[in-house]
């Protein structure tokens, strides 16, 4: 594909985002936009082409995977891959596609990259079928089921994008206890 064409999209996209207000330093929540799928249909294509055999899998997770749900407009996409190490030697890669690591998140059992100012993309990089690729497409596909917790999600993002809107941590921890409640029935049932 020509490069110039994914220049002009990536402008076309961080243009219409910065133009909404979009900060990196306040949670926006905005309305389900089908545009998303699309996004990451065309960035995960780019991410296969570019990362090709260490990728042993590859999925939209988070709000703009859920048709329906107001989210920050940031396309969250899950990439499972054997060994987290292998990313660090495809690095180069990534900044030629324009992502910067952030930091290994939560307990070190993922690598963490974001994409754009404003941000556009987050690539979460995890164990091929280990608990965290598991609980993350988990989670996605329970709220694309239950329309009840698919609303009680929404209200409590609404909720805490308020009462946090410039504190990141804090917004992602009071979605995290949801989370866990959301899986906890799950994983019992899997023992």
């Amino acid at each position: 594909m020509d490069q110039r064409i994914i220049h002009f999209w990536y402008l076309e996209v961080s243009t219409e985002m910065a133009q909404l207000g979009f900060s990196d330093d306040i949670i926006q929540l905005v309305e389900y936009q089908k545009t998303w799928d699309y996004r990451f249909q065309f960035e995960s294509a780019m991410i296969l082409l570019a990362l090709g055999d260490l990728i042993m899998g590859i999925e939209h997770i988070g709000s703009t995977a859920i048709p329906g749900i107001i989210a920050k407009p940031i396309i969250d996409i899950l990439i499972g891959i054997k060994d987290l190490k292998d990313v660090f030697t495809h690095l180069n890669v990534l900044e030629v596609l324009e992502y910067s690591y952030t930091a290994e998140a939560g307990d070190g059992k993922r690598r963490f990259f974001k994409k754009g100012s404003p941000r556009l993309f987050h690539l979460h990089f995890v164990l091929y079928e280990s608990k965290e690729w598991t609980n993350h497409i988990l989670f996605r596909d329970i709220l694309l089921q239950d329309e009840g917790k698919r609303i009680r999600y929404q209200v409590l993002k609404m909720e805490l994008a308020k009462k946090f809107a410039t504190k990141r941590d804090k917004y992602t921890d009071g979605k995290t206890a949801f989370i866990n409640q959301i899986l906890k029935p799950v994983a019992r049932n899997k023992k």
